[in-house]
């Protein structure tokens, strides 16, 4: 398992990406790399280990509502910049993936 994560920066601008441009999130969830790219968001991995090879770390099935996204910031903001190991923040509403962004109560 690869460990990836943003500088704060970064991780800012992807979400506030993916909480208010429709069209980005289109990108994203149709090829999150490309989109991150597109967007010169490349996490940084250990030992310069690249995303697009780790690229199913970040395969989406139906990303979470910008609402969502945006009630959840602070959480998604300290999974992205803290190196969050083996748990790779789930942006997806699909249930059967396992672990599932949850807008705060």
């Amino acid at each position: 398992m690869h460990k990836f994560e943003f500088d704060p920066g970064s991780a800012r601008v992807l979400i506030d990406l993916l909480a208010t441009d429709d069209g980005f999130r289109a990108r994203f969830s149709a090829d999150p790399v490309a989109a991150l790219e597109s967007e010169g968001l490349v996490p940084t991995g250990p030992q310069g280990d690249s995303i697009r090879a780790n690229a199913r770390c970040l395969m989406v099935g139906q990303l979470a509502s910008k609402q969502e996204i945006l009630a959840a910031r602070g959480q998604l903001n300290k999974m992205l910049t803290a190196g969050s190991s083996q748990t790779v923040p789930a942006l997806d509403v699909n249930p059967t993936r396992g672990l599932v962004l949850k807008a705060a109560a």
